[in-house]
């Protein structure tokens, strides 16, 4: 797309974070109520 590897490296970033975060208050919701997503 144009871009050179360490630009596309930087320009995950924001998705990668969104991605744990997402994770993270995911399962810590799930040990908080106790489900499970099985």
């Amino acid at each position: 797309m144009g871009h050179g590897t360490l630009a596309s490296n930087y320009l995950t970033i924001a998705v990668d974070c969104l991605g744990a975060l997402a994770f993270f208050t995911f399962a810590f919701l799930s040990d908080k109520y106790g489900k499970c997503g099985m």
